[in-house]
């Protein structure tokens, strides 16, 4: 089929005729390209746990809490460390506030 288009339809384009065909097939291809490339894309969020009761994420193999805010809006999984104020979790990176007993408080 190639050698057909080759030898016969080419040379009867113009050279802008030509032109015209690889850039539609070039754009096809990107498109193609870019497509495919954005399956293989996982969100952060599904590659770590959700801790329903504490309302954060743990991380899949440490099990270190994860910021929620963080890892859905920055898409940084920031480790939540011990709140200085109180006995609850805090994020260094947007300050959000996770007390013990699990709800979200800021």
């Amino acid at each position: 089929m190639w050698d057909y288009v080759a030898g016969a339809i080419l040379p009867k384009l113009s050279p802008r005729g030509t032109l015209s065909i690889l850039a539609t097939l070039t754009t096809i291809c990107l498109l193609q390209c870019f497509y495919i490339r954005s399956l293989g894309r996982t969100p952060l969020t599904l590659k770590y746990k959700f801790d329903a009761e504490h309302n954060y994420h743990l991380h899949p193999k440490s099990g270190v809490p994860i910021c929620t805010k963080c890892l859905s809006e920055k898409s940084l999984p920031v480790p939540l460390g011990n709140d200085p104020d109180g006995d609850g979790l805090s994020c260094a990176a947007c300050g959000n506030l996770y007390s013990a007993k699990g709800s979200r408080v800021g």
